[in-house]
């Protein structure tokens, strides 16, 4: 079974280097702009989102901020420096557990493994 990833930008490119990464690897990655994540984790039920700003901003920082708060699924941020990615995933006793990794496979694979809101347990190549 393929993962199902919601990329959240807020710029206008809607594909990057990440994106293209994790669809080489086998995943289904779907993108939007920071304005309608909650409408598309909705719609789409994602295994993990990315939030993946151009420009760090106000908005999208309030954006993650709202999906950690109303989603449990595991939300992997990339920080700007360093190409380092926040990862945040929920315990058993729905407590927020924060890791910090350096590659977006191991982001990834780190969220899907470590959540208890995971579905089925996917494999990633």
């Amino acid at each position: 079974m393929r993962l199902k990833i919601l990329m959240v930008t807020n710029g206008e490119s809607e594909s990057c280097l990440d994106a293209e990464v994790l669809k080489e690897r086998g995943m289904l990655v779907y993108t939007c702009n920071d304005a309608i994540a909650e409408d598309m984790v909705v719609e789409l039920s994602p295994d993990v989102v990315l939030v993946n700003p151009d420009v760090p901003s106000a908005g999208i920082t309030k954006t993650y901020h709202k999906l950690l708060r109303h989603f449990k699924i595991p939300i992997v941020y990339t920080l700007a420096e360093d190409e380092q990615y926040l990862v945040n995933i929920r315990n058993k006793a729905n407590k927020l557990v924060k890791l910090v990794t350096d590659n977006i496979i191991d982001g990834i694979r780190n969220s899907v493994s470590r959540s208890v809101t995971n579905r089925y347990t996917a494999k990633i190549a």
